[in-house]
């Protein structure tokens, strides 16, 4: 087999959300200010992690159907087609291959989750920037009771 590269992903084991919500108006800015670059270059991401991973689901077919072939023709040697599927299937390219498409659909997984993960900063940014609103709002309508 040959060797594939490491997905590493990291697990926080405990999440501390307090003040997690809490965004100061220059967070609220640069988040508004560049969550949709980030969904649009992740989402780009993600549809060219589903590209290869539809790439890699072809090639193993392909593997399996080529030694699947050769399997026929070794009728002799493997007289029963589960003889002959578990021979296919033990052959490291086509091994190989089944890494390689798992490899893909993490990809495609992990850039899901960071295109999702913008949307949810995104989404949270404008309901903060939506209570700031409110409050400058309120504090002026209040500016204005006390001062006339």
């Amino acid at each position: 087999m040959t060797a594939h590269k490491n997905i590493d992903v990291n697990f926080t084991p405990k999440l501390n959300i307090k003040n997690m919500n809490k965004f100061s108006e220059e967070e609220v800015d640069k988040i508004l200010s560049r969550a949709p670059e980030a969904k649009l270059h992740f989402g780009i991401e993600w549809s060219q992690a589903e590209y290869e991973k539809a790439k890699s689901t072809i090639e193993l077919k392909q593997e399996i159907i080529k030694y699947r072939m050769q399997a026929t023709t070794m009728k002799d040697k493997l007289s029963s087609d589960k003889d002959r599927e578990a021979w296919t299937m033990s052959q490291t390219s086509v091994q190989d291959k089944q890494l390689a498409e798992l490899e893909k659909s993490l990809e495609v997984k992990l850039a899901q989750f960071k295109h999702q993960y913008w949307d949810d900063m995104f989404i949270s940014a404008r309901k903060q920037a939506n209570k700031i609103e409110k409050e400058i709002d309120a504090n002026r309508q209040a500016d204005r009771y006390y001062h006339e």
